[in-house]
């Protein structure tokens, strides 16, 4: 039976190949876009405010995060021109 991974381990698993520095510049740039797309403000994400989250909004913002990550990155990755 195969294991599902948490959302954490997905999100890292996708940004592997940044650097440390990139992947918390490319997090910050998403939870940008969360907060400006659904109205949020930096204290209602999960991971900024961990004393006033219940565990189904957890898993929400969690998901939603993944999920608005793999587009930028699959929208970056079809910008960028290799020579």
């Amino acid at each position: 039976m195969k294991k599902k991974l948490k959302t954490n381990k997905k999100l890292i698993n996708l940004l592997r190949q940044e650097t440390p520095k990139q992947r918390q510049k490319f997090l910050n740039e998403v939870d940008y876009v969360l907060c400006e797309v659904f109205g949020l403000e930096y204290k209602d994400l999960p991971w900024r405010n961990l004393n006033a989250c219940d565990k189904d909004w957890v898993k929400y913002v969690g998901d939603v995060r993944l999920a608005i990550s793999k587009t930028l990155l699959e929208f970056n990755k079809r910008n960028r021109v290799l020579h």
